[in-house]
C-alpha cells in the first residue's frame, strides 16, 4: 500500500510548530553517526491492518456491482498506524517535543483528504482510505546508548481507524466493437481477420485476452501478446501468418477459421468473461443469384 501520501501530509503540518525545534524527515527512524547530537523527529506511516472484511459488529462486508460499467465496490473496514518518533539530546526536551508534537498530528490525520492508496482512477481501479477517525494508541520514551553515542527517545503510535473504499472498474463490454471479414476475395487465409475497436476514452489493455469461435468441442484460441488499445484505436488480427505491429496481429495459422456459413466470435479476458462477442450468418441466394436476404449481423456486448 502506498503510505507515503499520509506522512507528505503530516511533514507539511509539523513544520510548522517544530520545524525551528528539530529535523523532520519521511519514514522510519535511521541511526546515523550523528544521531543524538541534534533533535529529530521521523514520521512513519508503519502498518495497514486489513480486518478481512469484518465489521466491529462481527457482520461481513458484501460487495455490490457498480451502477455504471462491469465490476464492484466495497467499503472494508482497516487500521493504519502512524508512528511519530522524537530523538532528542535532552530528556526534558524530549517531553516538550513529545507534547508539541501530538494537537497538530491528531488535527492533520483528522483533516487527511482520503489518500490513494493503490491503482489508478483514470482506468477505474482504486484503492482509497476514507471515513476515518484519529485517536492516540500509546506513548513510550526510552535511553538509548550506543557504541556512536546515546540519546532519548520517544515514540509516539496514532491509529487511523476507517474504510478502505475499493472501487474496481473493468472495460464496459459496449466500449469494444468487433467486425470480421470471414469471407475476403480469392484465398480466405489471406484476407481473413477481425477487426477490434476501442469505442472508451480509456486505454483498453488486451494482454492475454482470448478471442475464439463457436467451436463446441475444440474452439480455435487466439491470445494476445503484451498489447494496448488506445482510445479510439482499432487493431486487425489475421488468421495468417506476419509480424505484428500497432495496428495489426498475426494468428499464424494454416487454415481460415471464421466459417463462411456463419460463426460467433467471443472475446473473453484472461479469466475467461467474455467481454464482447459478434454472431453473422451469410446470405442466402435464389437460383438466379439474387439474394434472398440481405446479410444479416448482430452485435453483442456483455455488460
Amino acid at each position: 500500500m502506498r503510505l507515503g501520501d499520509i506522512e507528505t501530509h503530516l511533514e507539511a503540518a509539523l513544520h510548522a510548530v517544530v520545524g525551528n525545534m528539530a529535523t523532520i524527515w519521511r519514514g522510519p527512524p535511521v541511526i546515523r553517526t550523528s544521531t543524538g547530537l541534534k533533535p529529530e523527529l521521523f514520521i512513519h506511516a508503519t502498518r495497514f491492518l486489513d480486518m478481512g472484511g469484518a465489521g466491529q459488529d462481527g457482520g461481513r462486508i458484501t460487495r455490490r456491482p457498480l451502477t455504471v460499467g462491469r465490476g464492484y465496490a466495497e467499503e472494508r473496514p482497516v487500521h493504519i498506524d502512524v508512528e511519530i518518533t522524537c530523538i532528542s539530546p535532552a530528556y526534558e526536551l524530549l517531553l516538550d517535543m513529545c507534547a508539541v508534537t501530538t494537537p497538530p498530528v491528531l488535527t492533520a490525520l483528522q483533516t487527511l483528504p482520503p489518500p490513494l492508496l493503490a491503482g489508478l482512477p483514470e482506468t477505474g481501479v482504486e484503492l482509497r482510505f476514507a471515513d476515518f477517525v484519529a485517536a492516540p494508541q500509546s506513548g513510550e520514551t526510552y535511553y538509548r546508548e550506543m557504541p556512536n553515542g546515546a540519546w532519548y527517545e520517544g515514540k509516539l503510535v496514532f491509529r487511523l481507524d476507517g474504510f478502505l473504499h475499493i472501487r474496481l472498474a473493468r472495460p464496459d463490454g459496449s466500449a469494444i466493437r468487433l467486425s470480421v471479414v470471414y469471407n475476403p476475395a480469392g484465398v480466405d487465409l489471406a484476407g481473413e481477420h477481425v477487426l477490434l475497436t476501442n469505442e472508451s476514452r480509456l486505454p483498453l489493455p488486451l494482454t492475454g485476452h482470448i478471442l475464439q469461435d463457436d467451436a463446441r468441442r475444440s474452439p480455435h484460441r487466439y491470445v494476445f501478446p503484451p498489447f494496448s488499445l488506445a482510445p479510439g484505436a482499432s487493431v486487425q488480427v489475421w488468421t495468417g501468418r506476419g509480424k505484428d505491429n500497432a495496428g495489426n496481429l498475426y494468428w499464424g495459422r494454416r487454415q481460415a477459421v471464421w466459417n463462411n456459413g456463419g460463426d460467433t466470435l467471443h472475446l473473453l479476458d484472461p479469466k475467461g468473461v467474455e467481454m464482447a462477442c459478434l454472431s453473422y450468418t451469410a446470405p442466402t441466394y435464389s437460383p438466379v443469384g439474387t439474394p434472398k436476404s440481405p446479410p444479416r449481423t448482430t452485435r453483442k456486448n456483455k455488460t
